[in-house]
């Protein structure tokens, strides 16, 4: 039957899942392409790309900050290779515009958690990372690249590198000059002023940047003059109180009133034009002047919102009866009728009177704010008065406010709203680092919905142990009452000493192992003992041993004890008698999955090649080599290949090998491997193309992606782009169905200008 072929030919799409009946490279050879002579080349960098950052973006979901840094860290030099189109839409989706509900950009979350979690050092290639990115945008997106290079560079402020910082806005200023039509330029051109009016402090060259602020921001006003009458209106409602607040932020208080006097008396955008000149007073310290003008500002929510960031300035002035006053004022106004009638408006003033409170050392009027008046954010706001009470050294009053949640959380009926807050009780726990309280609450939160389930308990001992505090995490864990979970403490003993690895204690952290390693018979014979009692679920015991076992050879796989791993994993396999079969055992303690989640992928292929199931050890095989193929290590890849009988899957990993000599530069070494894979891909059974039929009726169709034509097409098209042409049409010409055959020419015809 008729077929088109597409061929998405990029190691980067062997990408590699843990479940275990889907451990296979996600290698598609083909797939629909209509048949014209126009080529998609960007689809395999494309996917590869969107994957990685779509990983991101879960990571940070999950506030996993490392692993989403490590996602991005791979995904912008792919990115590099990307069109303009595509490059334009990454950098607004993660660095300029907010998405998932937010109020900031992705880029902003990943910095506000990682400063959080103290890792903000690891932010600074990143940030080098899209500065690159970003200048790879050509004048047709200018405006794009001028905004995004000011966004950097306001990272960098933030960061402490000021030279960095600089260069990005005079990147900037020379990627404004292609940017067509005053309405762009004149909003991408506030946002390097304001860049350059954060740079501004004091100092004789912080003065020059006041100075550069200044010269853009004329270069503002004359594109605003230009943009026609018609649409001027709303769009200098949203242009000049920026400019107001970045006059007054550079010392020019003159134009930055002449800029409020410019919106109309009384509006929004005045009152919020005011706001930004209040704060700007307010941080040089001329407080009295602040207050005149914030008390004359219009709209509650601005004035509101002025008075608690000019109380702040009271504080740090030593005037606290003055900040206590005025923000008493801002909270009568958050409550007052009129602001209530807008609830997001109120909640997000009520929010910042939150955190001016905490600002100026007030912890127990912002909990008391924060429980009565907050709601979507109110949990939230307890965290940051949780936190600024550990900060204090408030123990009592952190582990009280963690009570009083606990019981709030108690109160609310069965329901997904309980069991989404739950975890955020346990978060609470780790930020505040109270441990202890988990140990004292421990019947009253194992009661809560699904209980104190493994993995959250694992969390808060790996957050205990991060803290350099190893030796406690681990008096700590011992003193949990899990004596009925004994592959709790086995997790809980492993992720410790794995912690403990990472901050330099090798021999505590070896002698933990050890004593772990050798409690594991007891553990069974208590195990075996209260079954006996009380009775229990026998596949379970069955794999407390394998599952320990493996959890302890990782810990030495990422501390690069290669002997000891390897003799663990001898035991997993001699052990592991139902869990190699997927319909059995789920895929979190499989030990083959748990390596390959964690990518130790050297431990993985031994657990592999030790797997006595026929077709699920050619899956682990082919899953586990295609990763080593990341780490180039060939000398573990190349002789799977020999134990992989199936021709189409030895066809896939010998695929596989030449793509990545070839991603290495190195053609001479690919080509043989590729020969290899036309002489095996020839004796592949079946029909040349064949079709899959899913569902009870078999009405769904799908093309086989691992049929001789699907292949032989692969082969050819990695001819084609190792620029050897003879060769790739000689395969494409085996081929016997005509349509099939042309199809491949065709996908050849493509590929030949989409080089190694």
């Amino acid at each position: 039957m008729p077929r088109w072929f597409q061929f998405w030919l990029s190691l980067s799409v062997l990408t590699i899942t843990i479940a275990e009946n889907l451990v296979l490279p996600s290698y598609q050879a083909i797939a629909q392409l209509p048949p014209v002579a126009a080529c998609n080349l960007e689809v395999p960098r494309d996917n590869e790309v969107l994957t990685l950052l779509d990983q991101a973006r879960i990571e940070l979901d999950n506030k996993n900050i490392e692993a989403a840094t490590r996602y991005l860290q791979a995904a912008f030099p792919n990115a590099l290779q990307l069109s303009n189109a595509h490059k334009t839409e990454l950098i607004q989706q993660w660095l300029l515009d907010p998405y998932e509900g937010h109020s900031i950009s992705r880029l902003q979350r990943l910095m506000q958690q990682a400063e959080m979690q103290k890792s903000s050092a690891s932010m600074r290639p990143l940030l080098d990372q899209l500065l690159q990115l970003t200048n790879r945008l050509t004048a047709s997106h200018s405006f794009v690249k001028t905004s995004a290079l000011a966004a950097i560079a306001h990272h960098y402020v933030t960061l402490g590198q000021p030279q960095q910082a600089k260069l990005a806005l005079s990147q900037a200023q020379q990627a404004a000059r292609s940017i067509q039509g005053p309405i762009f330029t004149a909003q991408a051109l506030t946002d390097v002023s304001a860049g350059y009016a954060t740079l501004s402090s004091g100092s004789a060259a912080s003065k020059n940047q006041a100075q550069t602020a200044q010269a853009v921001l004329a270069q503002v006003e004359q594109a605003m003059k230009q943009i026609p009458p018609k649409t001027s209106e709303s769009l200098q409602a949203a242009l000049w109180p920026r400019l107001a607040a970045i006059y007054a932020q550079i010392g020019d208080y003159a134009k930055a009133n002449q800029a409020v006097a410019r919106l109309p008396k009384n509006s929004e955008s005045q009152s919020f034009a005011q706001r930004g000149v209040v704060e700007a007073y307010t941080t040089a310290q001329n407080l009295s002047t602040a207050e005149q003008l914030a008390q004359t500002i219009a709209t509650p929510v601005q004035k509101g919102l002025a008075l608690g960031k000019l109380a702040v300035g009271y504080s740090q002035a030593k005037q606290p009866q003055k900040a206590t006053q005025l923000l008493r004022q801002a909270v009568q106004l958050a409550q007052s009728p009129t602001v209530a009638r807008d609830s997001i408006a109120q909640e997000a003033l009520l929010k910042a009177l939150v955190e001016s409170y905490l600002q100026v050392g007030q912890r127990d009027e912002a909990f008391q704010l924060a429980k009565t008046a907050l709601k979507g954010s109110q949990t939230e706001a307890i965290r940051a008065v949780a936190i600024a009470y550990a900060q204090a050294g408030q123990t009592n009053s952190v582990r009280q406010l963690l009570s009083e949640r606990l019981r709030t959380i108690q109160a609310m009926p069965p329901s997904w709203d309980r069991q989404l807050v739950s975890p955020s009780l346990l978060q609470l726990v780790m930020d505040t680092q109270q441990f202890d309280w988990v140990r004292q609450e421990w019947p009253r939160l194992a009661a809560l919905d699904y209980g104190l389930q493994d993995d959250r308990v694992v969390k808060m001992a790996t957050a205990y142990a991060q803290s350099g505090q190893h030796r406690q995490a681990l008096q700590w864990a011992k003193q949990l009452p899990i004596s009925d979970r004994p592959l709790l403490q086995v997790k809980l003993m492993t992720a410790i000493a794995r912690e403990a690895h990472r901050q330099g204690e090798t021999q505590w952290a070896n002698e933990l192992l050890q004593q772990t390693l050798q409690s594991l018979d007891p553990l069974l014979r208590a195990y075996d003992e209260r079954i006996k009692r009380e009775g229990g679920d026998l596949l379970e015991r069955d794999r407390f041993k394998p599952q320990s076992l493996a959890l302890i050879a990782l810990v030495y796989a990422q501390s690069n004890q290669a002997e000891p791993t390897r003799r663990l994993l001898q035991q997993v396999s001699q052990l592991d008698v139902n869990m190699s079969d997927p319909a059995i055992a789920p895929p979190d303690p499989n030990p083959f999955a748990l390596f390959m989640a964690t990518e130790q992928y050297v431990g993985a292929l031994q657990l592999a090649q030790a797997t006595k199931n026929p077709e699920i050890r050619v899956a682990r095989l082919q899953g586990s080599a295609t990763a080593l193929l990341k780490q180039n290590r060939f000398d573990l890849v190349l002789p799977v290949v020999d134990q992989i009988t199936a021709a189409d899957r030895k066809t896939q990993m010998l695929l596989a090998i030449a793509q990545r000599y070839g991603e290495l530069q190195q053609v001479d070494k690919a080509l043989p491997i590729l020969a290899q894979a036309f002489r095996v891909a020839q004796t592949i059974p079946g029909e040349e193309s064949r079709v899959d039929r899913f569902g009870t009726d078999g009405a769904t169709v799908m093309e086989a992606s691992d049929d001789r034509g699907s292949m032989l097409t692969a082969i050819a098209v990695q001819y084609a782009r190792f620029q050897q042409p003879t060769q790739a049409l000689k395969v494409a010409n085996t081929l016997q169905a005509k349509e099939t055959r042309e199809q491949a020419l065709q996908a050849v015809k493509c590929a030949s200008s989409l080089k190694v």
